[in-house]
């Protein structure tokens, strides 16, 4: 269990201030709001956290922070997104479905994008 110090400090990495861990939720903005579920998922442990387009509605302050917290991460993270950038940044194996096959992009989402822009 973690102590209240820590939780303020995983605020922290998060972009957030550690003050705002007594803040009424329904003053966060929408990015805090979803930073703060972010952390709340990843304080639980799960072994494999899924994301559909997770940087679709963030802010760029989010964007950082949620690849931030990802990097991080020592469990499994399976991830679609259409955000070159977001994939790029989180300097990760790239596995694209083709052909009703998960294939292994060797040299990213820069190798991919390369081979198959239409």
């Amino acid at each position: 269990k973690k102590t209240e110090n820590e939780l303020r400090g995983e605020l922290t990495s998060f972009g957030l201030n550690p003050m705002q861990a007594t803040t009424d939720i329904s003053f966060l903005s929408g990015g805090e709001r979803c930073r703060l579920c972010l952390i709340m998922t990843m304080l639980k442990n799960p072994q494999v956290l899924i994301f559909d387009e997770p940087t679709t509605h963030l802010d760029l302050d989010s964007v950082e922070a949620l690849i931030h917290g990802l990097k991080q991460w020592n469990g499994t993270i399976v991830i679609v997104s259409h955000d070159a950038n977001f994939i790029r940044s989180l300097e990760a194996d790239c596995y694209v479905l083709m052909d009703k096959r998960l294939c292994h992009i060797n040299g990213g989402i820069d190798s991919y994008l390369k081979a198959y822009s239409f």
